[in-house]
């Protein structure tokens, strides 16, 4: 399996600026899982502080691979004439 590493906030060679808040680690991990890389993922930030990650734990509370089965098979929605039986 591979693991992807979510890495930094800047894109020092290019000096593009990401935002990592935790629906963008999310669309990441998700986006990773519905590729198939299924075996994991880290996330780095070499200055990162408690409080940087604690702003992110909502992406690290995520069962993905559950969430990815739910987007996958969704449950179908009640129509109007099933509410009335």
């Amino acid at each position: 399996d591979i693991i992807k590493i979510i890495g930094s906030d800047i894109n020092v060679l290019q000096g593009e600026v990401f935002d990592r808040a935790a629906d963008n680690i999310a669309e990441e991990v998700r986006a990773l899982f519905d590729s198939g890389l299924t075996g994991g993922y880290a996330t780095w930030l070499s200055n990162s502080s408690l409080k940087k990650y604690r702003s992110q734990k909502d992406a690290f509370c995520i069962d993905y691979i559950e969430d990815m089965e739910m987007r996958r098979n969704p449950e179908p929605e009640e129509s109007i004439e099933d509410t009335i039986q």
